[in-house]
């Protein structure tokens, strides 16, 4: 266990680190843009496939055992978190909040939805270790794109954009301050989401060994 510890640990700091934007803009200088991002992808797949092979390696050590149901609730949460993550995954366009009207922040959700089925899914140390990591990493990527937008829309394009939305899901539709126009979500985004959810549903048996139907 000790080692998915640490593999965790150096995942973790990968990714933290960089979000700051002091640390990212030193590493940007004493390398270069390219080099740097070729390392630094190089360094996260490379900790990324340590942390799953050290992870499936790891004892199986019981927390709580999980609810017969839970799988067929896991299915209804990930198909908003895909399509939060996919359509979150387009930078806020100027007059059009589209998904940024439920959140300011979908695919930071998205992770934090999909960490928490596979926690309560799996209930064991192991799993609550590694996944309950990868949902707080969302909350640096979470920043890291704020700062990315900020820079883009201007000062007072992100003091407009931060007053219609709000980083708690469905708070600025409930307030008033956004609207969500079914014209603004695009719809290569919705069937991107469908055709990637649909082939989680029907791969995670083969490829994970835990079927989500049967």
């Amino acid at each position: 266990m000790w080692q998915l510890a640490l593999a965790l640990v150096l995942f973790a700091a990968t990714h933290a680190a960089p979000a700051h934007p002091g640390i990212r803009s030193r590493l940007v200088r004493l390398m270069g843009q390219p080099l740097y991002l070729v390392v630094y992808s190089a360094a996260s797949l490379g900790l990324l496939l340590w942390v799953v092979a050290v992870y499936r390696a790891a004892p199986f050590i019981e927390v709580w055992e999980t609810p017969a149901w839970w799988r067929r609730a896991a299915l209804i949460v990930v198909g908003p978190a895909v399509l939060l993550l996919v359509l979150g995954l387009r930078p806020p366009q100027p007059g059009q909040l589209g998904v940024y009207a439920i959140t300011r922040h979908p695919a930071m959700w998205a992770l934090a939805l999909w960490a928490a089925v596979h926690v309560v899914g799996n209930g064991d140390v192991a799993s609550i270790l590694m996944f309950s990591l990868f949902g707080l990493l969302a909350l640096p990527g979470a920043a890291n794109a704020g700062r990315r937008w900020r820079n883009a829309m201007g000062e007072d394009g992100w003091q407009r954009f931060e007053a219609a939305t709000n980083v708690v899901p469905f708070v600025a539709l409930a307030r008033g301050s956004a609207k969500l126009s079914p014209a603004h979500i695009p719809p290569r985004g919705l069937v991107l989401a469908v055709s990637i959810y649909a082939a989680l549903v029907l791969l995670h048996g083969p490829v994970i060994g835990i079927p989500l139907i049967e």
